[in-house]
């Protein structure tokens, strides 16, 4: 049996109870990840409790019954997370590896660069994530595809953001 790129990771993750992986025949890395789940891994890595969280609903779908709801709202407290214009989150809706990326180096606190390198040819210097997959990369939190290209607009999967929290914990300590 071949094991998957981001075993390593995943295998950490889990054992560290961030990412839940069901290690059984059902769980794919390259499975997507949903919006709230990233949130919510992002904040067990940095260990923050949510236990006092108030539902002062910044976001109109981010509901009491939904079930990251609380790590979202203390994401949005920590300003981690942004929500759309229209005032909502889509806590089940996906996330592309660019928005999670950009999460990751808020929670983490890690310094943003300016200027850069164009380091994928699907990531130029006028998009609003070029700085946020410029310092990913600079800092191994992420790395391109064999293409050349990093897909910014690819929805995130378990694998990758194993790797970004686990990269970004590095950095962190």
């Amino acid at each position: 049996m071949e094991l998957h790129w981001a075993s390593p990771y995943l295998k950490i993750l889990n054992d560290a109870n961030v990412i839940y992986t069901k290690y059984d025949s059902d769980f794919n890395p390259d499975t997507p990840v949903k919006r709230g789940e990233v949130v919510k891994m992002i904040l067990k890595k940095l260990n923050v409790s949510v236990n006092k969280v108030q539902y002062d609903e910044p976001f109109t779908d981010v509901l009491r019954s939904n079930v990251n709801g609380k790590y979202i709202i203390k994401a949005k407290e920590l300003g981690i997370v942004e929500g759309y214009s229209d005032g909502s989150f889509h806590p089940d809706g996906l996330i592309s590896r660019s928005e999670t990326l950009a999460m990751i180096l808020r929670a983490f606190e890690i310094p943003i660069l300016r200027g850069g390198s164009a380091f994928y040819s699907d990531v130029p210097k006028n998009e609003w994530f070029f700085k946020f997959v410029d310092t990913g990369t600079v800092n191994e939190l992420v790395s391109g595809y064999d293409t050349g290209k990093f897909g910014p607009h690819d929805p995130i999967t378990f694998g990758e953001i194993a790797k970004m929290l686990f990269q970004a914990g590095e950095f962190h300590n």
